[in-house]
């Protein structure tokens, strides 16, 4: 039995189905919700670290480093916080040799998990507020940075939908790029250019690991917004090949030739 595609598509009923499913794709995609900061006691995460200097093309030095943190306490609305480096280090010397070491240390921070605020004007950078909207500003660090755009990531073999901000007030010579996942504000990602002189300095961090468990949502809603592409697709698709065919019969009209007269 021979099924015609485009008439099952111009159904009454589909067409219903498929602005239903849109619009409760766009709503689910488009809404930011007010989720509690994702930092409690007990939580922790892992991040990998790196910083790279380069002098006229040539790297000099090398750190890679992971930075292991655990919310081990609150009072009185402050996490406190126990921080855990394993470390390596590469140096150039003059004559082009290297010389190499491991370390590993062990420091404590706190933080206030309301305001971000981790000491007199400096704000961390472990989350931003999930109520982000395009053009924000937010402070991390000592630094105001400005939401510019989103962008999908792999983290940990998942599809997030990260924030992109940067930073709008830092030195001129440095540049900085910082990604938050979407939903929950959670770190994902920075990168970090410094030039200074003939060298420069390139920073990276990055999450690898944490305990703190994704929503659903934010599994979810980077297929929301192929959902809405796929459905709009179908949608559409009746109208689009019933312009292609007018536009296929308007040139075939407008390139026919005349018929020759006989008199």
């Amino acid at each position: 039995m021979k099924i015609d595609v485009l008439s099952f598509l111009r159904r009454r009923s589909l067409k219903l189905s498929l602005i239903l499913i849109i619009s409760s794709s766009l709503v689910a995609y488009l809404i930011p919700l007010n989720f509690s900061p994702p930092i409690t006691v007990g939580t922790g995460w892992t991040y990998k670290y790196g910083e790279v200097l380069i002098l006229r093309g040539e790297t000099v030095y090398y750190y890679e480093a992971y930075w292991r943190y655990a919310v081990t306490d609150s009072e009185e609305g402050v996490l406190y916080l126990e921080i855990n480096e394993t470390s390596r280090v590469k140096l150039r010397l003059k004559n082009g040799s290297w010389v190499e070491g491991e370390s590993e240390s062990q420091w404590l921070s706190l933080v206030n998990p309301e305001t971000r605020a981790s000491g007199y004007m400096f704000f961390c950078s472990w989350w931003v507020p999930s109520t982000l909207r395009y053009g924000d500003i937010v402070p991390i660090w000592r630094f105001k940075f400005r939401v510019t755009g989103l962008t999908w990531m792999i983290v940990g073999g998942r599809i997030l939908e990260c924030w992109r901000l940067e930073s709008i007030d830092q030195p001129p010579n440095e540049e900085y790029v910082f990604y938050y996942e979407r939903t929950t504000g959670l770190f994902v990602y920075f990168k970090i250019r410094s030039s200074y002189g003939d060298y420069e300095m390139i920073t990276e961090r990055i999450l690898v690991e944490s305990t703190i468990e994704w929503p659903v949502l934010t599994l979810l809603r980077p297929f929301f917004l192929l959902t809405v592409f796929g459905a709009s697709g179908l949608l559409t698709a009746p109208y689009l090949h019933e312009l292609v065919k007018r536009l296929r019969e308007a040139k075939r009209r407008f390139w026919r030739k005349p018929e020759n007269l006989l008199f």
